[in-house]
């Protein structure tokens, strides 16, 4: 059992060393070894020698170390020719036998290593594997279910009961404890019941040798079940445990930490700014080093920013992302695409049509409707299978959606047109004509959240808007309307963004009317004070952006926003701008990875109207958003 007792504590080179050489002939060596080269965080953590004896039982024949090999090749991406070198070297020990050669060269097939991509060949490959006892297969199915994955939901039921199957089988064969189920089991547990359920389960996962477990503990026992850091001292004495054993998560959390509060923790001292700042990059490239794509992104975003009192530098930022991207990361090639549609790079269509193919791959759907059009285009001939099959026929299935909807929202500007036309008119008090305006209301607050919920052009909610303070600030003079008239501006009021004067107006007119509501019942209304605190927040930003003290503005939101959205000219234009950003993406689907097309667009609108704007993914380049 020596072997296991060297895999919990993280000495993977001890454990390779050990085993390489009776991996084919015993039953508990090949399980230790296998382990190791099961999960990509530990190939980060093998030594130079470790690697080179490796490469050296590789070449002898020993298809466990050939798969060892590839599978270091593919994850760790040296050089050059190592996509080549491990489909050679899975293929070497596929023919020989091994089923994690089978499951490894699953992989290769989802990422198009062979040429295009093919997930039903990868998906026999898996299965094959998994029924031949691959633990790289069995961890594959694991995470599918986890995660999800190709596009299908995650199913975390299915996911608790094969990772309690597969605990089950190794007890029953006499193996020890695999830390990598219980993590999956952790992750389930999460997703059915909540976090600190879970907890046991990833502790147990980190006692027996699962470096990324680390973190998660150190989270759950600071955050517990909400978004709120409960217990800083513990959550940073165990994320600085994390850290000491090489969690690269941890290390890239702790980056992330110091960066949030930069600002705050050097007050204008310049050596203790300059100290800090090498201290983010310090702890960024040792995570980056073992292989933490999202501490690759913060580098890049550092550079492309200028952030932390350093000078914008392109061609750093660009190594950065072309480092995650390398990776699989599909945010590298979306920050690599981005930049060359912004002329940060030069690069030709033809690469950036291969960079969005590449991205699309690894999970971009941002990136796939750029697929889509450069193939229409005529680029990407080359994989013209792969396309049609995978990405061209989800465009085509979604353009119809898509047409219909735009075709509904022009009807719906046109009819808010003929309203507004119309409603020029002096209000009516008859009871017939409240009524109307009742029901109005509220058909205005459905529309907007509908809008709001597909992801629709958000410009055409701002005239319902101002109806809506009409029409409620007319009910608001007559008691039987008094309480519809507060529910529309209530729920109006939760469908207006980026419109803080005209939010103002609308919570000016709700207040007018609860404070009749307290006249006429005689009594305070607690409502009331609170609604009177967030006027008075709204007042006092507005006038901090007006002065343009953008420091001063306030908001609750843990992610941070781009100030200019609280001034008077961003107000002016933003529904010009909005319009024209969703005209744009006509054909661009409203799934995950929309937001960063959303957000690109509506960059150059606001540019063309001479507002410089920087979107959410760019200020808060720890948050993966979808």
């Amino acid at each position: 059992m020596k072997y296991f007792e060297l895999f919990a504590e993280g000495k993977f080179d001890e454990v390779v060393v050990s085993t390489i050489a009776l991996a084919q002939s015993d039953v508990m060596a090949a399980e230790a070894f296998l382990r190791v080269f099961m999960i990509r965080e530990n190939l980060f953590l093998l030594s130079k020698s470790t690697v080179e004896l490796i490469e050296k039982e590789s070449a002898q024949g020993n298809a466990y170390a050939q798969y060892a090999y590839g599978r270091w090749h593919s994850i760790k991406v040296p050089s050059s020719d190592s996509s080549e070198l491990s489909l050679r070297l899975f293929e070497q020990a596929y023919a020989a036998g091994l089923a994690e050669a089978g499951a490894a060269l699953s992989i290769a097939y989802v990422f198009g290593d062979y040429g295009e991509v093919d997930l039903e060949r990868s998906q026999e490959l898996l299965e094959e594997a998994f029924a031949g006892g691959s633990l790289l297969a069995k961890w594959r199915k694991l995470r599918q279910l986890a995660y999800g994955a190709d596009d299908a939901e995650p199913q975390p039921a299915e996911a608790l009961a094969l990772a309690d199957k597969l605990i089950a089988q190794d007890e029953a064969r006499g193996l020890p404890a695999n830390g990598a189920w219980y993590f999956i089991r952790a992750s389930a547990v999460e997703d059915l019941v909540d976090r600190m359920s879970a907890l046991p389960d990833y502790e147990k996962a980190r006692d027996l040798g699962i470096i990324q477990a680390w973190f998660y503990t150190a989270y759950i026992r600071g955050y517990g079940n909400g978004d709120t850091l409960i217990y800083k001292n513990q959550y940073d004495m165990l994320l600085l445990q994390a850290a000491d054993h090489s969690d690269a998560a941890a290390i890239c959390a702790g980056a992330l930490e110091l960066i949030e509060n930069f600002d705050d923790i050097v007050k204008n001292n310049l050596p203790k700014r300059d100290a800090v700042a090498q201290h983010i990059f310090s702890l960024l490239n040792k995570s980056a080093t073992l292989g933490n794509t999202v501490a690759m992104i913060e580098l890049g975003d550092i550079f492309r920013e200028g952030k932390l009192g350093n000078k914008t530098d392109i061609e750093l930022a660009h190594n950065c992302y072309a480092m995650a991207a390398v990776h699989d990361d599909c945010h590298g090639y979306e920050r690599l695409v981005d930049m060359a549609y912004l002329d940060m790079i030069q690069l030709d269509e033809h690469t950036i049509a291969y960079y969005a193919l590449k991205g699309t791959r690894c999970g971009s759907d941002l990136l796939r409707s750029v697929v889509v059009e450069a193939y229409k285009n005529g680029e990407l001939q080359d994989y013209k299978n792969e396309i049609e099959k995978y990405y061209l026929s989800d465009a085509d299935e979604t353009e119809a959606e898509t047409e219909a909807e735009n075709k509904a929202q022009v009807e719906d500007k046109a009819e808010d047109k003929a309203e507004d036309k119309a409603e020029v008119e002096k209000l009516e008090s008859t009871s017939e004509a409240l009524n109307s305006y009742i029901d109005r209301c509220a058909e205005y607050c459905n529309r907007a959240k509908k809008i709001l919920q597909e992801q629709g052009d958000t410009s055409v909610i701002t005239p319902m808007v101002r109806e809506v303070i009409r029409l409620a600030g007319h009910l608001g003079q007559f008691e039987h309307t008094l309480g519809a008239a507060y529910v529309a501006t209530r729920d109006m009021a939760d469908c207006v963004y980026e419109h803080p004067r005209l939010l103002l107006q609308l919570k000016q007119t709700e207040l007018d009317i609860l404070e009749y509501i307290e006249a006429v019942e005689q009594h305070d209304l607690k409502i009331t004070d609170e609604l009177r605190d967030e006027i008075a927040e709204l007042e006092a930003n507005i006038e901090a952006a007006d002065a343009g003290r953008f420091a001063d503005i306030k908001t609750e939101s843990k992610l941070k926003s781009d100030p200019v959205e609280w001034t008077a000219e961003y107000e002016a234009v933003i529904d010009e701008a909005e319009h024209e950003a969703y005209s744009s993406l006509v054909d661009t689907p409203r799934g995950m990875g929309f937001c960063f097309a959303y957000w690109a667009e509506k960059r150059k609108a606001l540019a063309k109207r001479g507002i410089e704007w920087s979107s959410p993914n760019i200020l808060n380049p720890g948050v993966m958003f979808d």
